[in-house]
Order: structure tokens, then sequence, then C-alpha cells
């Protein structure tokens, strides 16, 4: 099942089209095409594009997979889309520094969830890195 809801809005005085999406759980460069379709002329608008694509779209970055693998028919038509639109990821294109942000933050949600279960299976001489024991006394 996909959701999809296309909105007109003006952002400081320029028309932008907000589109925010669900795509299918499976490869189905179909959809984005339908999708891409209904989309006004971009030369009026810019485009606002958000919502859970259910795809790799940098595959190096994928975390969940341990092969590098190559881009699923549906991320290519979106990065056809994007590369002949002239679209660009904010967050990555103006923070080149945060490159690997997503992996920091699971990082740190998997630290959180753990931070109870370490003391508890790490040796009492494990000061480092496990909250309420000292480096130094």
């Amino acid at each position: 099942m996909s959701l999809c809801k296309l909105k007109r809005i003006k952002i400081y005085d320029t028309s932008a089209t907000k589109i925010n999406f669900k795509v299918p759980h499976f490869d189905d460069p179909g959809f984005m095409k339908r999708l891409f379709g209904i989309l006004p002329s971009l030369s009026s608008h810019s485009l606002i594009f958000t919502g859970d694509l259910n795809c790799v779209m940098v595959p190096v970055m994928d975390r969940s997979d341990s092969q590098v693998r190559a881009l699923s028919s549906m991320s290519r038509s979106i990065a056809e889309f994007m590369s002949s639109n002239g679209c660009v990821d904010p967050w990555r294109f103006y923070n080149p520094q945060a490159k690997n942000v997503d992996a920091k933050i699971l990082a740190k949600v998997l630290a959180f969830c753990l931070e109870n279960i370490l003391p508890k299976i790490i040796s009492e001489e494990q000061t480092g890195f496990i909250r309420g024991r000292q480096l130094f006394f």
C-alpha cells in the first residue's frame, strides 16, 4: 500500500509543491514514474520531497546489509528524477561532515538501549565507557 499527499505551499513568496509519501515495500519503479507524472511543472514550483522511500538511495551508507548492493530499480528512478531536475538532499549537500549521521544516530540509540545491560556483562575492571565507573581514582 502506498500513501501520497501533494500540497502546494508558499515559502517567502516562493511557490513550492510539497509531496509526502510512503512507497510500497517492494521494488516498483512504476510507482515512482506514476508519482513523478502527477507533479506540476517544476519550472514554476520548487519541490519539497519527503517521506519513506523504503529503498536504499546510498548503498555504501546502508548499515543494515554487510554487502554493498547495486541500486534497486526504484532507487534508480528516484536518482534519475533528482539528477534530471537538479534536486539535492539538502541535509547531506549542506552538511557533508554529517555524511554518516544515520549510522551515528543508530549507534547512539543502541548505546542508550544497552546502557543498563553493559555494567552487568562487562568486567568490573573495565572502567571506560560505562556510566558510574571512573577512569582515574
